[in-house]
């Protein structure tokens, strides 16, 4: 693969969903994942479930997906994060976060948070 090749390829877009599962609400988890994909310039959104657990869905470039996904993996203080499922999302899946809460698609907009 040439150097071009291999640049195309590091920054195609792509989506992920991410479920964490612990200690992750009512500790800043869903502001602190914000915070830290809109540094990273990731696109997405993330909200608390009815489980007590935290879902995301995020665009971004798999490199920034992957420092994304080390962040949700350690939380803000407070949290304790005992497992966090990734899944890339098909081409053409929808990313919105469901018509009960009105959520945003998650390819395009600055990362959000839902309030649910």
């Amino acid at each position: 693969m040439s150097g071009t090749e291999f640049a195309r390829v590091s920054a195609e877009k792509v989506v992920q969903r991410f479920h964490a599962v612990g200690r992750v609400q009512g500790v800043g988890f869903r502001w602190f994942v914000r915070e830290t994909a809109r540094t990273l310039g990731v696109s997405g959104w993330v909200k608390n479930e009815d489980d007590g657990s935290v879902a995301a869905i995020a665009t971004g470039t798999t490199a920034q997906l992957r420092l994304l996904e080390d962040a949700i993996r350690h939380g803000p203080p407070g949290a304790l994060v005992r497992h966090v499922d990734v899944h890339q999302l098909p081409a053409g899946e929808s990313t919105s976060a469901g018509s009960r809460v009105g959520g945003p698609d998650a390819t395009s907009l600055p990362f959000q948070v839902i309030r649910s």
